[in-house]
């Protein structure tokens, strides 16, 4: 689907799978199943280590290297790190093969990592039992200083040549995806990723479970959701994206959940992918 000019492909179904795909940017959020659309990613940006977020990165490096060539970029928290590169070790040993190359970087909470065109810079989520991070996409842009605007073009060309920074650096958030985690991460009102123009946010739960039940193990729940929309905490995102649903609802449940749900643009990620 393309929502706000931003292609996003993938599924995340809870305890399933988890693998969305930003074809554009060659970006994958999570790994937990190997799809054509991601095998053309180059970087996978990994939220936390559980086995469906986690899994596939060994399918996606072993067939990048047999069909592309390509190596890939595995960023994730700083403990997952080591686990990435014993994992490929140990397939390759299965496989009687060398470890299929790629690169695995740490990425601590609030750093940020040039990507292609793209910043990225992560962030730290409230998911159960694990090191869990989120992460926002940012386009860089260069933007004239205030005091120079109106100034000739021939004017800008001298300064320009005799070293005067003439532009302020912009970043312009354009995708985040909190991963598996609780809402509590919202409690912060100035939370980057309430700025980003299409956000991802895990929904596990819908009505028929009690919210105690998201919170017990590190999950949203759509009642969380709701209120947050409700008090206004959404209103700078221009289109919520909502995702890893429970299996056991199908697409027609969370569309009746979903009506009247208090944003101007919500969509979700279908149950079939």
């Amino acid at each position: 689907m393309r929502i706000q000019d931003i292609e996003i492909v993938g599924t995340s179904v809870s305890g399933f799978a988890t693998a969305i795909a930003l074809p554009q940017f060659k970006i994958c959020f999570d790994c937990g199943v190997s799809t054509p659309n991601v095998q053309r990613c180059d970087t996978v940006l990994i939220t936390h280590g559980h086995i469906d977020h986690f899994g596939a990165l060994p399918a996606h490096a072993h067939t990048r290297e047999m069909v592309s060539g390509g190596v890939p970029t595995y960023i994730a928290p700083a403990p997952l790190v080591k686990d990435i590169i014993d994992m490929m070790d140990m397939w390759g040993r299965i496989q009687g093969q060398h470890p299929a190359p790629h690169v695995a970087y740490r990425l601590d909470e609030g750093e940020s990592v040039s990507v292609g065109k793209r910043l990225i810079r992560s962030f730290k989520t409230d998911h159960r039992g694990s090191d869990s991070q989120g992460y926002i996409i940012y386009d860089v842009r260069k933007a004239l200083k205030d005091s120079y605007i109106g100034l000739p073009g021939h004017v800008l060309g001298r300064m320009r040549k005799e070293g005067v920074k003439l532009e302020n650096v912009v970043e312009v958030p354009l995708v985040a995806f909190t991963g598996d985690t609780r809402a509590t991460i919202f409690d912060d009102l100035d939370h980057p990723a309430l700025k980003a123009k299409v956000l991802l946010v895990e929904c596990t739960y819908l009505d028929d479970v009690g919210e105690d039940k998201a919170e017990q193990w590190g999950h949203v729940h759509i009642a969380q959701l709701r209120h947050l929309a409700e008090q206004g905490v959404f209103d700078d995102v221009k289109a919520l994206v909502l995702c890893h649903f429970s299996q056991r609802y199908n697409d027609s449940m969370i569309e009746e959940a979903l009506k009247d749900f208090p944003h101007s643009e919500v969509h979700y990620l279908s149950m079939g992918g």
